[in-house]
Order: structure tokens, then sequence, then C-alpha cells
């Protein structure tokens, strides 16, 4: 379960990265997390993360979806690697002349 299962700062929910749904589970805990884990959307939506995530760009997205960790906005292009981003960071005449071209 911890593999598509988070916690939330709310009492009695979690989250499940798969489906991006709230779970509710107050009461019922962790009958509620493995009912869930049988319901055919979660199934359905588990089967179209394995065909996805052998993308490599794919690999970031999902690590920072699991840790819920948001990416600071770049220049750079979707998946571009992150050795990109620190060598525009650091060399501001191709971060100029990356802007030209964008503008």
């Amino acid at each position: 379960m911890s593999e598509y299962i988070r916690k939330v700062n709310e009492p009695g929910i979690a989250f499940c990265i798969t489906c991006k749904e709230r779970l509710k589970y107050g009461s019922s805990g962790k009958k509620l997390l493995q009912d869930h884990a049988k319901n055919k959307n979660h199934i359905k939506g588990q089967k179209a993360l394995k065909l996805t995530q052998s993308l490599p760009a794919a690999f970031t997205a999902t690590k920072n979806l699991e840790n819920c960790v948001a990416e600071k906005p770049t220049l750079a292009p979707y998946g571009a690697s992150g050795n990109i981003v620190n060598l525009l960071k650091k060399n501001a005449t191709i971060i100029k002349k990356f802007r030209d071209k964008i503008v």
C-alpha cells in the first residue's frame, strides 16, 4: 500500500497517487485502503502507471508526485535533464540567448 497511498495533513484522509483520489478512511482504516486497492479504477490506473513509468522523463515527475514536491518552474523544456537546468542557472549568457529565442 505504501507504494500508492500517502497520508495528508488531515485526520482520517489519505491520498491515492494511482487514482489521484482522496480517501476518507476514518474509523475503517486499513480495510478501506485494502478495499480501494481492489477497485477496478485503481487496478486500471496501476496498469497505466506501469506502462508510462518506463519513459525516462516520467521518473522525475513520478518521484516528485509521490513525495508531494513541486519543482521550481524553469525555462528549460519539460523533461529536460537537471544538468541542463543547472548549466542554464550558472551561465547567464546561455540563459540570455535561451530567453531571446523564446521571447
